[in-house]
């Protein structure tokens, strides 16, 4: 339930400073919330500090891209409207990384913090995942213009241009957030309750415990296999799609860029 207020002191702090004061704050909070993220990371062999920060530069800025957007708003139009337009840029970044071709890494969108409260992330069956974090950012903008309204007061505006006007807008900013949410727990109950439709199956999903370094040594494959109860048949790539279709193989094993020039996953959900 953090991610719901965890963004309060970035929208705080961005919208309270000027733009390349916003990118540098929010490049930090990338880099706490990617370091927090991503710490397994150096379980893997031969992964080190210099892998991570080049794993920073590229993620870090989409971060500073936001913090800096939202500040230029705040200044040149309003908190409320950048507060409002807050949700719209954090998606959009989280959309950029998860896409941009070879470089995207979908991992800790703050969507993924729901997974354990199925009546919100229920939505994502019209939104995707991205509508997920937008309220999780609509709500945090909320909470943020309530304490910008109740404690914080407004500079003169000689001091900090395109912020000094009030907080007009705020009240509806969270009339909207509390709809935009009460509707979407309502969706989730009515989705959740729904009847299930088809024969009823039991699935248990066990990951073997196989150590960081071994997953990563091809000497070990043979016993990764064997742990899995994976029996391996080679195929030339040409035969494996058709050896899928007739239900010859399970599964396989195969570089995933490749993957979609042999069109695997139009068999395969998961390649």
């Amino acid at each position: 339930m953090l991610a719901w207020l965890a963004m309060v002191p970035l929208l705080l702090a961005i919208t309270s400073s000027r733009p390349l004061v916003s990118f540098l704050l929010a490049f930090i909070f990338g880099v706490v919330f990617y370091t927090g993220i991503f710490f397994w990371i150096f379980d893997i062999q031969k992964y080190n500090f210099l892998h991570h920060a080049v794993l920073g530069i590229y993620l870090c800025p989409l971060t500073g891209g936001f913090g800096l957007v939202v500040s230029y708003i705040a200044r040149k139009h309003s908190m409320a409207r950048a507060l409002l337009a807050a949700p719209f840029f954090w998606i959009i970044q989280e959309f950029i990384r998860s896409n941009l071709d070879f470089l995207a890494l979908p991992w800790g969108l703050l969507a993924h913090s729901q997974y354990q409260h199925t009546l919100i992330i229920q939505i994502a069956n019209l939104t995707g995942t991205y509508g997920v974090s937008f309220l999780i950012v609509l709500v945090n903008s909320a909470i943020t213009a309530i304490l910008y309204s109740l404690f914080i007061k407004i500079r003169a505006p000689q001091q900090i241009p395109g912020q000094t006007e009030p907080l007009r807008n705020g009240v509806m900013l969270v009339l909207v957030t509390t709809v935009l949410l009460a509707m979407a727990l309502v969706f989730g109950y009515i989705e959740s309750n729904l009847p299930l439709q088809g024969p009823e199956i039991k699935i248990s999903v066990v990951q073997g415990n196989i150590e960081q370094s071994k997953k990563w040594d091809e000497k070990y494959a043979p016993e990764i296999m064997k742990i899995y109860g994976i029996t391996p048949v080679f195929f030339p790539p040409s035969q494996v799609y058709e050896a899928m279709q007739k239900g010859t193989i399970d599964g396989l094993f195969f570089p995933y860029g490749p993957s979609s020039f042999f069109k695997f996953s139009s068999e395969f959900s998961i390649t």
